[in-house]
Order: structure tokens, then sequence, then C-alpha cells
């Protein structure tokens, strides 16, 4: 076992039927059992908060953080096998796309990044909002839509890193999708 998170929970997600992950401004990530509610392992790495996590498939787990990088986990050994670096600012949201092996991730920079997260690599930038990014969701086949600061949200095809459309009409920030 191992202790609770030693400051506030900022995320989790379900990995699992039976195991979740949680991120903490104590910059760390804990995967837990769900049933039994033991700690199975604790992921250190990030230098700043963690603000976001998400699974791929069944044996990756993304963690974004205040620090400005993404990083890759194995959930066999909870070792990290990537830190996805690029954004000029916190990394608020993860999502990562049918195929199991695409990651887009939202930033405080204005930006979203495409990743190889499987390979670790950037495959692009995903530019047009006028202030922070701080959610954004998967639609069928490759699109994502964010939403900013700005009001606005943007629907993306990411795999040709292009803006589809932009949507209007918030008076104040999206907060989430």
């Amino acid at each position: 076992t191992c202790p609770d998170h030693a400051r506030a929970v900022s995320c989790v997600a379900a990995l699992s039927r039976d195991r979740v992950a949680s991120g903490s401004m104590d910059r760390t990530l804990r995967v837990w059992d769900a049933t039994s509610g033991a700690c199975l392992a604790i992921c250190r790495g990030h230098v700043r908060h963690v603000q976001c996590v998400a699974a791929l498939g069944e044996d990756r787990i993304i963690s974004g953080s205040g620090d400005g990088s993404a990083r890759v986990w194995d959930t066999e050994t909870y070792e990290c096998v990537h830190i996805l670096r690029g954004h000029g600012g916190l990394v608020t949201c993860l999502t990562t796309l049918a195929d199991e092996k695409t990651l887009v991730t939202g930033s405080f920079d204005h930006t979203l990044m495409v990743w190889d997260a499987r390979a670790g690599l950037k495959l692009g930038t995903l530019c047009g909002h006028g202030d922070r990014v701080w959610c954004s969701v998967a639609l069928s086949d490759d699109r994502v839509v964010s939403g900013s600061f700005d009001g606005t949200l943007r629907v993306w095809d990411a795999r040709k890193a292009t803006c589809l459309a932009t949507l209007e009409g918030h008076r104040d920030r999206v907060w989430c999708l």
C-alpha cells in the first residue's frame, strides 16, 4: 500500500473496470484498485502539479502537468516511457483518439498539440484560440473539440492539424465539454 495524496486531488480517470488513476497538487500520479481501495503505484516525475490524466488503451496512462509536459506511463511497470514537451504553459487537458495511440494535449499557451503517444513524437500543433485552452473531447474519427477561455469551441481534424469550425456565442470562458 501507499499513502494518500499529500495535497488536493486535481483529476481522476478510469483506467479499466478495476483501476483508477488520480493526479494531485503533490506532483504525483497514483493508481488505485477500485475494489479494495489499495494504492497500486505512485508515479513521480512532474515538477509541478498534475492537472489532467487519461488512459491510452489498457497499457498506458497519460498525465498532464503545470510543468508544461505530458508523461506517458506504462501500466505494468508504472515507469515513465515518454515525456512529451513542447507547450509553453500548463497542460490543461488530454484527449485520446480511438486508435489508442494518438493524443491531443491542450494548454495555457493557447494551443493544442497532436502526439503519437506510443512513439513519443509530436505530429502537429493546432493554433487558433485567442486564450487558454481548458478542455477537449474526441468525436468520432479524427475530430477533436476544444474549449477555450476565449469563449469559443473549435472543431479540429487532429490528423490534418486543421480547424474545421469555430463555434462562437458563449459570453464567457468555456470550462468544460
